[in-house]
């Protein structure tokens, strides 16, 4: 991209990154961007400024690590239901203290695959895994900024088996005495 300045030269603006680096090994370790551009100039045939110029421009941006800066979220499966017979389940989530907004959340079957990003809603229809037993829902919150908190997680039974009844007593044929 060029850009002219009137009398005075033609500037290019080239995006350049200075430095970016990022530690967050930890819920309360700190993480540190850089970002920067460079402006290059020239001067115009016919001036009398001689030479190559280059003014950089930048910014740091630091921040808490994940777990800090997110607050606590609690969930409640099907309205605390232990037991359901549905494989699609309602998770409604509350924030439990201080912290700076959920913006996203992801969700996953088994805590390593994780749908993608979407809007952070106070609930959620998710469908669990085929089959009886316990299921782990596992999610994880964002600041909409790529910080991410550790893995949350839910847990519910699913019991799909129908009740089956066995009448033992009385014996087919059999006359019961009135009452």
């Amino acid at each position: 991209m060029t850009l002219v300045l009137i009398g005075v030269g033609t500037v290019s603006a080239e995006a350049a990154s200075l430095k970016t680096a990022a530690q967050a090994s930890g819920g309360d370790q700190a993480a540190t961007t850089s970002h920067g551009w460079a402006v290059v100039g020239e001067p115009v045939v016919g001036q009398s400024a001689s030479g190559r110029y280059t003014a950089t421009l930048g910014f740091l941006a630091s921040w808490p690590g994940p777990a800090s800066r997110l607050p606590p979220l609690a969930v409640t499966v099907n309205e605390g239901a232990p037991v359901t017979n549905r494989q699609t389940i309602t998770l409604a989530f509350s924030v439990t203290g201080k912290g700076g907004p959920i913006r996203q959340i992801q969700f996953s079957h088994d805590g390593v695959i994780y749908a993608p990003p979407e809007p952070y809603e106070p609930t959620k229809s998710w469908t669990v895994l085929p089959g009886d037993g316990v299921k782990t829902i596992y999610f994880r919150v964002g600041d909409g900024f790529g910080g991410w908190s550790d893995p949350l997680t839910a847990t519910i039974s699913i019991d799909t088996t129908a009740p089956s009844l066995a009448i033992t007593a009385p014996k087919d044929g059999a006359v019961l005495g009135a009452l």
